[in-house]
């Protein structure tokens, strides 16, 4: 198996499933655009969230919403397990926001209107069965698998459903943002998504909440919690990854529609994020 591989799933549109299986790896502070939902199989990670750290062990699930900013690093107690390599060996499922809407929507939790961003929150889960959906989903998904497309079916409905019910009954970790309101960062985002196609200053962003340049940076920082110009480029990353799955949009014309005027720029800080390059990453390898 390769180190890292992705997996476009296209019975459940828009689905990516992603499986690293590395020694000593550390994730740079990043966030996505939509739900991961994580389980270790080999391994200990610890993942940190607005200064608070969550240990992912065998067994558990993670659940990380859109826009939360989080980085990883890979536990490894001893370098060598009986004469071989320590490593984690990690499952993520990659869930568009709709995908994950719908499957609540079609539950019995759902009251009318609700949204699953409205309640859900990072969090571990540490319930074997839960795990054990996951698990079986993974292996049904698994390229030249038998398994039939109604056994999918119910095994992804079977997972979520069971997941956001969790969720719902018992809130996640609580989280106190400081720094920019909700609505100040909701006019940064949202003016980021218009005009990812070209440069972004900091004194444009400052100007349209009414800060200053210091203002911004210390209370973006403070909010997100990595510098905005990290933000952004992950903004024109994250757009990316999903430009490349939804569209036939020539590598070139999706590296300059999200800011990136020098394609091999653009391949070589796509690579160093995702581990594969953009060709690839399309491909799902």
């Amino acid at each position: 198996m390769k180190p890292l591989r992705y997996q476009h799933i296209d019975e459940l549109p828009g689905l990516t499933l992603s499986e690293a299986k590395m020694p000593q790896v550390q994730f740079e502070a990043h966030f996505h655009l939509e739900f991961h939902i994580g389980l270790i199989e080999q391994g200990q990670l610890t993942q940190s969230i607005q200064g608070k750290k969550l240990p992912l062990t065998p067994r558990t699930v993670c659940i990380i919403p859109p826009g939360e900013v989080h980085d990883g690093v890979f536990n490894a107690k001893n370098l060598k397990v009986d004469g071989k390599e320590n490593q984690y060996n990690l499952a993520t499922f990659r869930v568009p926001n709709q995908l994950i809407q719908t499957a609540f929507e079609e539950s019995e939790l759902s009251n009318k209107g609700e949204q699953v961003e409205g309640f859900i929150r990072p969090a571990l889960i540490e319930r074997n069965n839960i795990a054990e959906n996951f698990m079986q989903l993974k292996r049904a998904l698994i390229p030249n698998n038998n398994a039939s497309q109604l056994h999918k079916d119910v095994l992804w409905s079977n997972s979520i459903s069971e997941l956001l019910s969790q969720l719902h009954q018992a809130p996640s970790l609580n989280y106190d943002y400081q720094g920019l309101s909700n609505n100040e960062f909701n006019i940064i985002q949202e003016y980021c998504y218009a005009n990812l196609h070209r440069k972004i200053g900091i004194d444009e962003l400052s100007t349209l909440i009414q800060l200053t340049r210091f203002q911004f940076i210390r209370r973006f920082q403070k909010r997100v919690g990595i510098a905005p110009h990290t933000w952004l480029t992950n903004l024109r990353l994250e757009s990316a990854s999903h430009k490349l799955l939804s569209t036939k949009t020539t590598i070139t014309d999706i590296s300059a529609d999200v800011g990136f005027y020098d394609q091999s720029h653009f391949n070589r800080v796509f690579k160093r994020a995702y581990r594969v390059s953009p060709s690839q990453y399309r491909k799902g390898t």
